[in-house]
């Protein structure tokens, strides 16, 4: 999932802004809070701050975490469901030829 992220930031520039600036919210949130990068805090730390930006009722709290994690939500959701797994998931089978009487 991170190369297909990778790939979309790359090639589509106007979601480059957008990305370094989620994830230097990210970082900054949690130096605020914990004392450490994102990368750095434990995963219930992590968690928490997920929380807090992907909950619609915290969206006016925290508006530049919530806009970030729709924008990765978006993609990897994307990514996912056109990956083979996702599309096995799915159980999409593309179109398929008939027989016509």
């Amino acid at each position: 999932m991170p190369e297909f992220i990778e790939f979309i930031v790359k090639d589509i520039p106007s979601h480059q802004l957008h990305m370094r600036g989620g994830l230097m919210w990210l970082n900054r949130e949690s130096i605020n809070r914990y004392g450490e990068n994102f990368s750095l805090i434990g995963k219930k730390e992590q968690l928490s701050i997920v929380d807090d930006i992907s909950n619609p009722r915290q969206i006016e709290n925290y508006s530049q975490g919530a806009l970030f994690f729709n924008r990765i939500k978006n993609l990897v959701v994307t990514g996912y469901f056109t990956s083979k797994p996702g599309i096995e998931y799915l159980g999409y089978v593309g179109n398929q030829p008939n027989v016509w009487d």
